[in-house]
């Protein structure tokens, strides 16, 4: 059962997904749009020396800009290519996996989301294995393997092994508690005491996954009109840039 999910984790795993992707997609659009306009510079150049027009700052720096690309785009792309294959081995390896952990953590505004995500994925999968009648130290393993966070990671299979040694599971989540909140052992203690742990789990999870879309919809309120800001900001030079000197050869 290495590969176990449920319906509700695999739904919520693709709705976050393509909700997060969408800056990602504005700066992609971004950056094909600035790069088209930078190539179309030298070809502006041209025209204005053919005309003896006199190019204004802006667009000296974005005609600079485009020589330099164009002078040493081979490099830009071997480095970038370089670069992105250094980190994806390193993010590949027990340590890299870790410092990335560790900084998802401690970047401000996403650091308590990245945790919520993750009590998330832990408490629906737990749901739906001890639904299924699965113990609860079988499924902390079970849930350990869907998981790709090293602290979470770690933590359940920890939790498995002390509930084999005779710990609850309300007791073993509160020594967690850097990476699980109290309020999750202390329902736990209620699921345990009346034989409803599947039921708190899942109600947990609801719960979690509420506050991550009222985290996910902040930050996408925050985020998002800045970048978008930005990104105008940008284009916006560039173009006027481009059609400055246009504009002072007709007036």
């Amino acid at each position: 059962m290495a590969g176990y999910q449920s319906i509700q984790e695999q739904v919520f795993r693709a709705q976050l997904a393509r909700v997060l992707s969408f800056p990602l997609v504005v700066a992609l659009v971004a950056v094909v749009i600035s790069i088209i306009l930078i190539a179309a510079a030298p070809y502006l150049v041209k025209s204005l020396v053919v005309l003896s027009v006199e190019m204004p700052l802006t667009t000296k720096i974005v005609v600079s800009w485009s020589v330099f690309l164009s002078d040493n785009w081979y490099w830009i792309i071997l480095g970038a290519l370089g670069t992105t294959l250094f980190i994806y081995t390193f993010l590949k390896t027990k340590e890299g996996a870790r410092v990335l952990d560790n900084l998802s953590f401690k970047v401000g505004p996403t650091a308590l989301l990245v945790k919520k995500i993750n009590i998330v994925h832990v408490l629906r999968s737990l749901a739906s294995l001890t639904a299924a009648n699965i113990l609860l130290p079988k499924a902390l393993e079970i849930a350990s393997e869907n998981i790709r966070n090293s602290y979470y990671k770690g933590a359940l299979l920890d939790m498995a092994g002390r509930m084999r040694a005779g710990y609850s599971f309300s007791s073993v989540l509160a020594l967690h508690h850097n990476l699980f909140p109290l309020t999750i052992s202390q329902a736990v203690i209620i699921g345990e005491e009346t034989g409803k742990s599947a039921i708190i789990l899942e109600k947990l999870g609801d719960l979690f996954e509420e506050e991550v879309w009222r985290e996910v919809v902040g930050l996408e309120n925050k985020v998002l009109p800045g970048l978008i800001l930005l990104v105008g900001a940008f284009i916006g030079f560039l173009v006027v840039a481009l059609i400055q000197p246009l504009i002072l050869l007709v007036f």
